[in-house]
């Protein structure tokens, strides 16, 4: 479920520099070599942003499937393009499954989508900080 809240900006701005952290260590995670590591810290990285991007709008993504309904409220907002929606959801599934199951995330996978996810991470940075700007 999506609630209206107060715009904090103050408060997107101190989480966005936490997230940075998350995202200066993916490269280094690339290089050990454990897929699943990687998946699930580029699933936070686009959650946290995402959620960081809805707070600084005045909105909050609260509830059993927060995650879910984040995603969506992006997607049928526009921010998100289809693919863009579908590549999230795919993220946030195999996630969930690695996270809660112990299933595998196979280096393939994550080989083929990352530069998708840097993208979507670069595309929600620039969309977080064009909100964050003072106006």
């Amino acid at each position: 479920m999506i609630i209206k809240i107060k715009p904090d900006k103050g408060k997107a701005k101190s989480m966005m520099r936490l997230v940075e952290g998350r995202i200066q260590v993916l490269p280094r995670l690339k290089k050990i070599g454990f897929p699943n590591v990687v998946v699930e810290n580029y699933y936070e990285v686009v959650k946290e942003i995402s959620s960081i991007l809805l707070l600084s709008k005045g909105f909050k993504s609260v509830g059993e499937t927060f995650h879910r309904d984040l995603f969506e409220f992006l997607y049928k907002e526009k921010i998100i393009a289809p693919e863009e929606f579908f590549l999230i959801n795919d993220l946030r599934i195999r996630r969930n499954k690695s996270f809660y199951h112990g299933k595998k995330i196979s280096d393939d996978y994550l080989n083929a989508k990352e530069n998708q996810l840097d993208e979507i991470i670069k595309k929600l940075k620039s969309l977080l900080n064009l909100e964050l700007k003072e106006k």
